[in-house]
């Protein structure tokens, strides 16, 4: 029997504010659902606003995620870092 692996963990990196955590997160959320999670927690507060959330994105590598894709879909596996960056617009 293949058993589904639904949740993973990632070290995520704010490059801006010289943090890093851990995240057990969800493959198959977008991510713009993992950002409204992830960001806060990284930032050490309890939630933040959808302007600011608007204006991060994750990147993998150099890469740029879209916000509508899963982690299982950018082939995102543990142990992967994905790092926020601040959207030039």
């Amino acid at each position: 029997m293949i058993s589904i692996i639904n949740n993973i963990i990632v070290t995520v990196r704010l490059e801006r504010a010289n943090r890093e955590a851990d995240f057990d997160l969800p493959l198959d959320e977008s991510l713009e659902s993992i950002m409204k999670f992830v960001y806060p927690g990284i930032l050490g507060v309890d939630e933040t606003n959808n302007e600011s959330l608007e204006k991060v994105i994750f990147y993998l590598d150099d890469k740029k995620l879209d916000k509508d894709s899963t982690l299982r879909e950018n082939n995102i596996w543990d142990g992967n870092i994905l790092k926020i960056k601040f959207n030039e617009v």
